[in-house]
């Protein structure tokens, strides 16, 4: 979550809410206290709701959703800087989620440049986070570590543990791309530990997600399919629907790789299922072209070929896309 000071009682609950991995309810809980903000757009009461409402539908997997409601209902000139500043990352992250790299990359440099120049650590912090993920998406691994490196920094200067999980679990995906898999795990189950000393156990279900990649690196897929059935229940369960897809492609991909065919392939196009909801053309290209794999090896031509156009129709989308960014 996007975290902003002076938060009421009742939002503070819906974060809460959110950390314990019950979205829906932190939703709900939210929009049960939504009467009581009024209609006054330029209010803080008023932004602040909606920018911790647009959070969770994002987190909901309701990224395109989130985009037209932020383009409706917060179209105007946020009240403070803090929260023009949460509007940027906002912005930035569901633009993110769809590929969108262009305006992606708009808001959130938008949004590092004018937390760095108010002094606005934590928000500063979030933003290199964003934007590190952003760089990962286009490939551009050393600019990920730079805004990685940058708000690990800024959690250690202001002893807040938080930020530093969350920078580390991000430089813990470089580990692991630079194939250093049992140093990767480890890392991941360091900052396993103190978010759940933190309370956050829907960050801890993405870990356990994290390292069970660790394990299938390592060959290791008893370990894998351990973790990942841990994770599951707990991703389904609150709603996070883009990351329980995910978990739910992994695995599949353990099945593929024990060359049980049929059962990656279920859990394959339920994950691909999710990627067409939630509007995400990189997870769908990605879970398509592996179910495209799973049915070559099972002699099921028909399917591999249909899969595999599809992968094709994203990677010429995708490509215009990166294209754009300069």
């Amino acid at each position: 979550m996007i975290r902003l000071s002076h938060f009421s009682r009742e939002l503070d609950d819906a974060v809460a809410r959110v950390q314990r991995g019950d979205l829906r309810g932190a939703l709900a809980a939210l929009e049960h206290h939504g009467a009581g903000t009024g209609s006054d757009t330029k209010s803080e009461a008023y932004w602040r709701y909606h920018l911790v409402r647009y959070q969770i539908l994002a987190y909901l997997g309701e990224a395109p959703t989130c985009i037209a409601l932020l383009d409706a209902e917060l179209a105007g000139d946020p009240p403070t800087p803090e929260l023009a500043v949460a509007l940027d990352i906002l912005r930035g992250s569901s633009y993110g989620r769809r590929a969108h790299y262009r305006e992606s990359k708009e808001f959130l440099h938008r949004a590092l440049e004018l937390a760095g120049q108010l002094g606005l650590k934590t928000l500063e912090a979030e933003a290199n986070v964003r934007c590190g993920h952003l760089c990962n998406s286009m490939g551009q691994s050393q600019e990920s570590e730079e805004h990685y490196l940058a708000a690990s920094e800024i959690g250690r200067a202001l002893g807040d543990r938080y930020i530093e999980a969350v920078a580390a679990a991000a430089q813990g995906k470089n580990i692991m791309r630079s194939g250093r898999f049992a140093e990767a795990t480890e890392h991941f189950r360091v900052v396993q530990k103190t978010v759940r000393e933190l309370g956050e156990h829907l960050f801890g279900a993405m870990l356990d997600c994290e390292i069970a990649w660790g394990h299938i690196n390592q060959k290791d897929y008893d370990a894998a399919l351990k973790s990942l059935l841990v994770a599951e229940p707990v991703l389904r369960e609150s709603g996070l629907r883009q990351l329980h897809g995910i978990c739910l492609a992994d695995i599949g991909y353990v099945h593929l790789q024990r060359d049980s065919h049929a059962e990656a392939v279920s859990y394959y196009l339920r994950a691909l299922d999710i990627a067409d909801k939630v509007g995400d053309p990189v997870l769908h290209r990605k879970w398509s072209n592996n179910i495209a794999t799973a049915y070559s090896k099972m002699g099921d031509t028909g399917n591999h070929q249909k899969h595999s156009e599809a992968v094709a129709r994203h990677d010429a989308t995708l490509a215009e896309r990166r294209a754009e960014v300069v």
